[in-house]
């Protein structure tokens, strides 16, 4: 936040001071200045985290507390995340020969450059006595990383967690990686694979998954990177509803050539409306969007990344 003569000093809640004590060992020289929550105001502590009334002192701050408990959940949402939609799901994907997001987005980086944001974000399942049940990740990937040691925001959909058709959690990242590449004015990557909202429900589910109607429509952040940063996307599988407008709304796009397509809806949603069976590829292929293509016949996946 600031520096005096001696240190730095962070301005924290009494939660993050609390987790900053644990690795007090591992942190140089600070002070910290910790919010109270019931008097919102700053409450000035000039011991080091070294020293040894620290942990003391963050217990004076009358706030909540938090536990081990609730550190070692968020650790496990870490591990969880990391597990995407499953090793069956993640076998499926390698089968058609494509990569998972977590891998194109390896490829594509400066090895090491991937700060990622909301790795915890998700749903859970909870038992009676408040503990974790089960978590299900965002499925959509962002953050921050580097090609070329030049700075970026990257993100797309993760096909492995309900076949890329969001989830809560992944619909409200996929908004904020407009919103984060337009603060801070650098170039945006997207790596498609992913559809809009399932007119059936994904997963054996019917849940809508709708915004409140104060919200700012979903596609102006996407309008106003048209012509404040650069805005490069690649389909690397099928693409339909709102990542295809996003795949297109930008100022480079590629597509693998066997195994993707870009679609403003499914074969199902035709079939409905016009009685006719038609296949993603005839629809959408790369045949009818393109006219340069990246292509190998062994990976096209990985070259188009």
């Amino acid at each position: 936040d600031r520096h005096d003569d001696k240190a730095v000093i962070i301005q924290v809640s009494r939660k993050v001071a609390q987790l900053l004590g644990f690795y007090k060992s591992k942190i140089a020289t600070v002070k910290v200045e910790i919010l109270s929550d019931a008097s919102k105001q700053w409450k000035s502590v000039a011991n080091s985290l070294n020293e040894e009334n620290f942990d003391e002192t963050i217990s004076s701050a009358p706030t909540d507390i938090v536990s081990i408990e609730e550190i070692d959940e968020i650790l496990l949402k870490r591990r969880l995340a990391l597990e995407q939609g499953g090793l069956e799901n993640i076998e499926r994907q390698h089968a058609k020969g494509l990569l998972t997001i977590r891998e194109r987005v390896s490829v594509m980086l400066d090895e090491g450059s991937f700060r990622e944001i909301g790795p915890t974000s998700g749903g859970v399942e909870r038992h009676e006595d408040g503990s974790l049940k089960s978590f299900s990740p965002a499925n959509f990937i962002l953050g921050f990383g580097k090609i070329k040691g030049k700075r970026c925001i990257i993100g797309g959909e993760d096909f492995t967690v309900r076949g890329g058709s969001p989830n809560e959690a992944g619909l409200r990242k996929s908004i904020y990686t407009e919103d984060l590449a337009l603060q801070h004015l650098i170039p945006l990557i997207r790596l498609h694979q992913g559809g809009g909202g399932s007119v059936t429900g994904s997963g054996a589910t019917s849940k809508v998954i709708g915004s409140p109607v104060f919200n700012a429509p979903r596609f102006r952040s996407v309008a106003r990177t048209m012509w404040s940063i650069p805005v490069a996307t690649a389909a690397l599988g099928a693409v339909a509803g709102l990542p295809a407008a996003r795949l297109v709304a930008s100022h480079f796009s590629v597509m693998t050539k066997e195994n993707s397509q870009v679609l403003v809806a499914g074969p199902k949603v035709v079939e409905r409306a016009l009685k006719e069976n038609i296949t993603k590829e005839d629809m959408g292929g790369a045949h009818i969007h393109t006219c340069l293509l990246y292509t190998s016949d062994a990976a096209d996946d990985l070259l188009c990344v």
